[in-house]
This record gives structure tokens, sequence and C-alpha cells, in this order.
């Protein structure tokens, strides 16, 4: 691997990546024996996908060296950055600052967040950070922005790379997989209410499909799904100051109107009619989905459902 610094290479060993430089580089990182200190090297950027690549970006005496994995429903981030320049430990630690918010923000723009509570909002637990340069400044350095604005950007650049090789941002098939909502769901609870059809319902079901794979290509569709689908995750985390619709309160319709909307917008007049039906049934995974959720994924099934049966 080329980091395009004098003296200092990198090359794979096993699942990790191994840093080497001909002389000691001043190395802070969040892991053990590496706080302010001197070495020759680090062993880093573990992998367990094979596939994946390491993206490295230099510009300018900066090298970033990036990976992202996705394992166990959690994002493990893993920057290396490597200054060809001494610098002192004030300057490593607003480095090593603007890194993990560099992690937070990339991560957040591409709707890559953890689910727990040690997430890349809350501390980046599952983030490993090695920040080295040629030597420790026997001086102080002064401040200057411009060396932190460029290392965000150099950072926003390689984990948006790492993050694309994972699908992410994310299309809205899988957005909507990671919520628990499948196609193969979509199809089962379509297929519940069919009634007095003469074809072989494995016929219908592919007309289904290919319906509802046509539907997720409309801009508008997408827009009701990520509208509905976001607000179900305010009402789940009570984000909202005063609003509290755990047990799909009554006077709470503004999810039916969306669930119409998105009805009519596959099918026009007839699909609201059959929305009625399947937001009265809820059949398959329309019964164990949330207020909004429910209802946006019964108008999009609705809509597809109309479609298929038109003259």
């Amino acid at each position: 691997m080329d980091l395009n610094m004098e003296g200092i290479t990198a090359y794979t060993k096993v699942n990790g990546l191994i840093v080497e430089s001909e002389e000691p580089l001043y190395i802070l990182s969040n892991r053990s024996g590496y706080d302010f200190k001197y070495s020759r090297g680090f062993d880093s950027h573990y992998l367990n996908d094979d596939t994946l690549e390491r993206v490295v970006i230099s510009e300018d005496g900066i090298t970033v060296i990036s990976s992202v994995e996705y394992l166990s429903d959690k994002f493990f981030t893993n920057i290396s950055i490597l200054f060809d320049t001494e610098l002192d430990n004030i300057s490593l630690l607003n480095i090593y600052r603007t890194v993990t918010e560099s992690i937070t923000s990339t991560s957040w723009n591409n709707d890559a967040i953890n689910k727990d509570e040690l997430d890349n909002m809350v501390g980046n637990y599952y983030n490993t950070i090695f920040i080295a340069c040629r030597s420790k400044a026997d001086h102080e350095i002064p401040f200057d922005i411009t060396l932190y604005y460029q290392t965000k950007e150099l950072v926003n650049k390689a984990i948006t790379k790492s993050l694309d090789m994972l699908g992410y941002p994310r299309d809205i098939i899988k957005y909507m997989e990671d919520m628990g909502i499948t196609l193969d769901a979509m199809e089962d609870a379509a297929m519940e209410l069919v009634v007095g059809v003469d074809e072989p319902e494995e016929e219908t079901r592919k007309k289904f499909r290919k319906t509802l794979l046509h539907a997720l290509d409309d801009i508008n569709v997408i827009s009701y799904l990520v509208a509905a689908l976001r607000l179900e995750e305010d009402y789940e985390h009570h984000r909202i100051r005063g609003v509290n619709v755990d047990d799909d309160p009554a006077y709470l319709y503004m999810d039916e109107i969306m669930g119409m909307a998105i009805a009519n917008q596959i099918a026009g007049t007839k699909a609201i009619f059959n929305f009625k039906i399947y937001d009265q049934n809820k059949p398959g995974i329309l019964g164990v989905l949330g207020p909004s959720a429910d209802d946006i994924i019964g108008g999009l099934i609705a809509g597809c459902m109309s479609k298929i049966f038109e003259p």
C-alpha cells in the first residue's frame, strides 16, 4: 500500500494492516500503549471481510487510511492519519477531536448509525483511531484552523468511500429491510387478502413483486415512505415533547392520510378503497408495525395490488 510518505510503509498481515516507519513516529491513539508515545509503527485496521478494501487518501502531507465494517449490528470504523510534520500534544488532541467529530457527522449524513447506547452519536466506542506525526514538536505550535478543516475534509472523504463499499447511504429497499420490512413480508401480507382471483397464486405474487419494485423507483413513493418511517422512529424514541402515540390513539389520523396518499400515487382512487381494507384487517407484517409504518406500508401494498388488477 502506497502511503506517499518517505520512510513509511503499510502492508497487510493476516486480517490486519501494519504501518511501519524507518524513524519512530509520535503517536496518539485510543488503544493501549499509544498515549503520546514514540513507536516505529502500529497494527491496525482489522477486517473480517477480506473483500473490503482500505481507503487511502493523501494530500499536502496528510495521509488518511479508512476502513468500516458492519458486524453484529454495529459499525466498526477505523481511522489512521499520518502527518508528514512534527506536532505538539495540544495539536494531536485537537486533531483527535476533529477525527471523532468527522466520524460522527459523516456516519450521520450517510445514515450509518449504530443503534445501541454506545453508538456513533455518544462517544464512538467501536471506533479505532491512530494519529501519528514525524516527531513531537519541542515548542508550542501556533493554532491553525486550516489544519483541522483539512483533516476533517480528508477524513470525511475517506469514510464516505468506506461506507459506499458497504452500500451506504442505503437505497429504499435496504432502508426498509433494516426496519424489518422486507419484500417477502410485504408480498405475504398482500396475498392474505386476495380473494376471487382465478390465476395461480404464484402468478399473482410475481405481478405484485414486479409492481412493487416499479413503485419503489418513484421518487414520490420513496418520499412518502421515508417521511412516514422517519416519523415512526421519532415516535418510538419519544423525540417530540408532549407526543406519545404508543397506543395508536384514535385521534391520530395523519398516518392514514399518508397511507391513502401513497396508495393514490400508485393506482389512483380505487387504491384508497383497497387501503381501507388492508388498514382494517392488518394482515401479516401490518399487524406488528407501529402507527405510522403500518399505514404507509399498507398504502404501498394496496396501491400495488390495485395496480396489478387494473382492467
